[in-house]
């Protein structure tokens, strides 16, 4: 990790009321030649070593592609790798459990008509695709590591962020994947 400052933000659900409400903390670090130096005691205790061991990787890339590995992600507990291998464009990762059978030029095409005003034919993969995983816009260049525990589906990730050159969602140029979980 290059030198700089920089923050980690964490969030999770309350167990107040319902549950329902999302509480968001932001820890601000300074990383300097030797290593990351925590800005504040905020009771968190600092990871010794280098990165975590991930049990999946996906990679997020400049031209705009994610990269899934193993093919297929096991089912259960698994410490995702997230990495912005590029440089030029930030990503983030929304996950949806799709239909059996989707393909990522499916979630193109239907997305496409949907923009243009014309939904498709039969029951669309939106209507049928559940939200089940997040993990936050990052630069190029950038890492992160989060766990998720799915069960035994097909998925696919996309990314929503508007190309600020073209106008486009990463989506409309092909940032779309559908894996399995086995």
């Amino acid at each position: 990790m290059q030198s700089g400052d920089y923050h980690w933000a964490a969030s999770y659900y309350s167990e107040d009321q319902d549950g329902a409400d999302e509480v968001m903390r932001v820890v601000p670090f300074s990383v300097a030649e030797g290593g990351a130096t925590p800005a504040a005691d905020l009771g968190a205790t600092p990871c010794a070593g280098d990165a975590p061991p991930s049990t999946v990787t996906l990679e997020e890339t400049d031209d705009l592609r994610y990269l899934v590995s193993p093919d297929p992600v096991p089912t259960g507990p698994q410490l995702w790798k997230i990495a912005n291998t590029g440089v030029l464009r930030p990503h983030h990762v929304v996950m949806f459990r799709v239909p059996d059978g989707t393909t990522s030029g499916r979630i193109i095409g239907e997305f496409s008509a949907l923009m243009g005003g014309t939904p498709p034919a039969g029951e669309s993969v939106f209507a049928q695709a559940v939200g089940v995983a997040y993990a936050a816009l990052q630069s190029g260049g950038q890492t992160t590591w989060a766990e998720f525990d799915l069960e035994p589906a097909t998925y696919a990730v996309i990314c929503f962020v508007v190309d600020p050159a073209t106008g486009e969602l990463h989506l409309m140029n092909g940032m779309v994947t559908v894996f399995d979980v086995a």
